[in-house]
């Protein structure tokens, strides 16, 4: 996973291994079909957006700083553009039908 995110291998204690997988799958699936942009999304029903900090410093790793309902990018290879964002949903009860 570290080599196909251009990290170096062990990543840094700490980093969760979730932020990494998902990553990794959103650049293997934009390769499978080919696309230009991968996009990998954390999306939060955290009331203070537990975990925030974990992602925020998942992002340092390729120098980029974002926020709650903020995107931000990168180029990890010549024809892709990995899109980050953390994104803050509310949690509601199930409607009944």
């Amino acid at each position: 996973m570290c080599g196909e995110l251009g990290l170096t291998f062990p990543p840094p204690e700490g980093i969760r291994y979730q932020l990494l997988h998902r990553t990794v799958s959103a650049i293997i699936e934009a390769k499978r079909f080919r696309a230009k942009d991968a996009v990998m999304v954390v999306h939060s029903f955290s009331k203070n957006n537990e975990w925030l900090e974990d992602y925020q410093v998942f992002l340092s790793l390729f120098g980029l700083e974002a926020g709650v309902n903020q995107a931000v990018s990168t180029s990890i290879e010549l024809d892709l553009t990995l899109h980050f964002a953390w994104v803050h949903g509310e949690s509601s009860p199930q409607s009944s039908v």
